[in-house]
This record gives structure tokens, sequence and C-alpha cells, in this order.
């Protein structure tokens, strides 16, 4: 992903990896609050925000990239296995940890998580022109957030189709 810098950013297995055109960058995750670097983690999803900060999900955790210290800080590390992260029309931060969809508000500062016991398992979210927020499913199906009563409906991809090797939407 490019950032609003001009750098490109990469998640890799041994951490984030920034390109500036020239060269290369790495960012570990280290448990060691005062480290400038973060150690050997793998890093799933990367998210851009404004003035060179970054959302970036990783086994670890939720952490944000800080520009000014050039580090990985922990946002959110009591969730794990972070594979996706977007940000919807409200400014609200949508991510999934280890299947488990999650909502955060920032104006409230609450974490909504919506369980794969109550609800289903989320492989990858996206963000509509419309502003709908669509999660993808391990077992076929979009779900489609309704922010008027905090609910999903689901949709089968599959329902007119022969029975696929993989019902997995990524």
């Amino acid at each position: 992903r490019q950032d609003s810098k001009g750098f490109m950013w990469i998640a890799t297995k041994d951490g984030l990896d920034r390109f500036d055109g020239m060269h290369f960058k790495v960012f570990r995750i280290d448990s060691s609050q005062n480290a400038k670097h973060l150690s050997t983690d793998y890093i799933y999803c990367i998210e851009p925000r404004k003035n060179g900060w970054l959302w970036v999900g990783s086994q670890r955790g939720l952490y944000q990239y800080n520009p000014e210290k050039e580090r990985l800080e922990p946002f959110i590390d009591s969730l794990k296995n972070i594979y996706d992260i977007t940000i919807d029309r409200k400014g609200q931060m949508w991510f999934i940890s280890s299947f488990t969809a999650c909502r955060y508000n920032f104006k409230t500062k609450t974490l909504q998580q919506y369980p794969t016991s109550t609800y289903f398992s989320a492989t990858s979210l996206c963000l509509a022109k419309d502003g709908n927020i669509w999660v993808g499913t391990q077992n076929g199906f979009l779900e489609k957030y309704n922010p008027d009563d905090n609910s999903f409906s689901a949709f089968d991809l599959f329902s007119h189709s022969k029975t696929p090797n993989s019902k997995w939407i990524k």
C-alpha cells in the first residue's frame, strides 16, 4: 500500500517493510515497550492513515505506525491475528481478529465484537462505495452490516452454483 507521503508499505512474515523508491527499511514487533523496532512478527494487513500514520494488523495484535518515532506502537494487543482493517464513513475502524469481526468507535473508545459463536467466521471486509460494510465468511456468505439495529443480513453467494471446492471469501 502507498501512503500519503509516497512510501510503499509491504506486509511480510518478517515485519513491516517501507520502500522509499531506493531503499527498504524493516520495522518489527518487539514485546519490549522501550524498543525502537518490533521483533519478528507476521504482518497481515496495512491501512494508511493521515499524516504518514498507518494501522497495522499483525499476529500479535493491532498496531499503529508512528512516523515521528519510526516505530510500531500497540493499539489493541489483547486481540491477536488481525487479518483485515477498514475505516467506515463514520470514522469507525472495522477489523478481523481470529475470524471475529470487530468495530472500534474512536469517539466513545468502545470495541464491539461479533463473535463466531453468535455471528459468523469473518474472512474479509469491504467498504462499498455506498458506505455499507460487507463481511466475507468462511462458508460462502456475504454479511451486510445494518447500522440501524447493529445486525447483519446474510447473502449466500453459492446458492445457485455447483458446490465449489471452497466457499472461503477473501
